[in-house]
């Protein structure tokens, strides 16, 4: 297939990693909320956590589902790319149950997994084992990430003066456990 050469799916990642691109190549790249990737690729999220792989058959099944026109300027991929999830992801983000919660987790990565169970009416060991299938990870990581994250906007956008309050903001319980992640 022409145009879109290659396509690389990562699942969650714990930490980072560089992907080597070439100076010549032209990319660009979808980041999913957590959960999302799942609906696309029904795939077991599981196996895809904390690894990235290359896909030819991926590529053209994307291609296929997306209607990407491969020979138009990269703008207009994107846009229509956007578009399309957008609606494809409509339906799951107000009827899917499990949707909401990994919502809820994201919203607020201090909620414990007891009280997104409770909410939602999962039990817990259910909800690790769909976070595990449909995100890739246990909802006590996929938090920790996401308090992490929430942290990084902050340090981003104020500095790094307080980080003792960034901490605390974020929902760490002192500096030294927001250090060690």
């Amino acid at each position: 297939m022409e145009g879109i050469e290659n396509t690389f799916v990562t699942g969650v990642m714990e930490q980072t990693q560089l992907i080597p691109i070439p100076a010549e190549m032209e990319f660009f790249g979808i980041r999913f909320k957590p959960g999302f990737l799942y609906y696309l690729l029904e795939v077991d999220m599981g196996k895809l956590s904390n690894d990235m792989i290359e896909s030819q058959q991926l590529n053209e099944d994307i291609c296929k589902m997306l209607k990407i026109d491969i020979f138009a300027k990269n703008e207009e991929i994107v846009k229509s790319i956007e578009s399309q999830l957008e609606d494809i992801f409509k339906e799951y983000d107000s009827q899917d149950t499990f949707v909401q919660v990994v919502n809820d987790l994201v919203d607020d990565p201090n909620r414990t997994i007891d009280e997104l169970g409770r909410v939602h009416h999962f039990s817990v060991k259910n909800l690790e084992r769909k976070f595990i299938k449909q995100v890739g990870l246990t909802p006590k990581k996929i938090a920790r990430i996401m308090r992490f994250q929430k942290a990084h906007k902050k340090i981003s956008k104020k500095g790094l003066e307080n980080l003792i309050g960034v901490a605390l903001s974020s929902g760490y319980y002192d500096q030294a456990h927001f250090n060690r992640d």
